[in-house]
C-alpha cells in the first residue's frame, strides 16, 4: 500500500486523532526512522533536543532540504503528517525526543 494511501485513511479517521505509537529518541548518534515499515503507523508530532554543541540536520519525508538545529536548540512541529525521518548527528551529540503517531495498518 503506498503511503499517500495511508495519509487519506489518516485524514478520513474521526477527530482528534489519539496518538498510540510513541518512539522514544535518547541516542548520540544517526538515526533514521521508517515510521509505517516499523511501527505501523504515520507521525504526527515531533520533539528533538540537541543537547551537544555543533549542529544536527533533521530530513523529513526524504526531504532534499534539512532543518538544521544547533547545539543546545531544540526543535519540534504537532499536527503534521509524516512517514519518515532522518537525524544525521556527524558531531555525536546527545540528542533527547519524541515521535507519537498514530498506527494506520
Amino acid at each position: 500500500m503506498a503511503y499517500y494511501d495511508l495519509r487519506e485513511r489518516l485524514l478520513r479517521m474521526q477527530k482528534p486523532l489519539l496518538r498510540d505509537t510513541m518512539i522514544p529518541i535518547n541516542t548520540n548518534s544517526d538515526v533514521e526512522i521508517d515510521l509505517v515499515q516499523q511501527h505501523n503507523a504515520l507521525g504526527l508530532d515531533f520533539l528533538i533536543v540537541n543537547n551537544g554543541t555543533s549542529e544536527i540536520n533533521v530530513f523529513i519525508d526524504n526531504a532534499e532540504t534539512s532543518i538544521d538545529v544547533q547545539g543546545g536548540d531544540s526543535f519540534s512541529f504537532s499536527d503534521i503528517i509524516y512517514a519518515r525521518i532522518k537525524i544525521v548527528n556527524s558531531s555525536g551529540n546527545s540528542l533527547v525526543g519524541m515521535i507519537a503517531g498514530k498506527k494506520v495498518i
